[in-house]
């Protein structure tokens, strides 16, 4: 690895893990190894540098969004279900760029624009899933697959939001897990067991497959969005 790359890969890391404001060059030197003079060899500054890595990051993750959804042979909800998992493995570390909208520096359009321009890269993908279920039946024509691609989006990063908040992965999970219940407009069937079926809000929700959730003993079946499959 070249000083250059190291000083941006120290940067990629420092601004997930601090982001952009709490980072300094001190930090990305110390960080990478580099001294001062290959610092400001390769960059301008901070803000020279934090844009670069930010367009980095953006490659990165376009690339898993396009090795997910690339998979044609996989129903269209299950490659968004994959991709949502994907994103949501480490839901405590945050989003890599999106962590960046809550401060201040998300006003400057050297920040902003690489961070933007991911959000519409995936909210694209995840539009694009959501018209192909539709031509499959999988989704209701009259659902506005862009809308439901922006809530979708949208509940991602609040879900990084609130599991980071109470340090809880598990609530990045069941904010996906809601998003499902509520856009599927799903019924809870009788569980398994043949006992009342529990509350929604009582029941302990896993990952969500936006097509069919399973909890123990019980089986949610969309019945009005998602058309649950055979």
């Amino acid at each position: 690895m070249s000083k250059r790359e190291a000083i941006v890969q120290a940067a990629k890391d420092l601004i997930w893990e601090e982001g952009y404001q709490a980072m300094s060059p001190r930090d990305v030197m110390e960080r990478s190894g580099a001294g001062q003079g290959s610092l400001y060899h390769h960059f301008k500054g901070k803000r020279d540098l934090a844009g670069q890595a930010l367009w980095g990051v953006n490659i990165e993750l376009r690339a898993i969004a396009d090795r997910v959804f690339s998979h044609d042979e996989r129903p269209p909800l299950e490659r968004l279900r994959r991709f949502l998992n994907a994103l949501s493995r480490d839901p405590l570390k945050g989003c890599r760029v999106g962590r960046l909208a809550v401060e201040s520096s998300i006003e400057d359009e050297a920040i902003r624009a690489p961070v933007a321009a991911w959000f519409e890269y995936a909210e694209a993908k995840v539009k694009e899933a959501l018209e192909e279920a539709q031509a499959n039946g999988q989704l209701r024509k009259g659902v506005d697959a862009g809308d439901l691609a922006l809530t979708i989006t949208a509940v991602l990063q609040g879900g990084y939001l609130v599991a980071r908040t109470h340090h809880d992965p598990a609530a990045m999970h069941r904010a996906l897990a809601g998003l499902g219940i509520a856009a599927a407009d799903v019924r809870v069937a009788r569980p398994r067991t043949g006992h009342r079926s529990t509350p929604i809000w009582r029941q302990r929700y896993g990952r969500p497959d936006l097509g069919t959730w399973r909890v123990p003993g019980c089986r949610w079946q969309p019945v009005s969005l998602f058309r649950p499959t055979a």
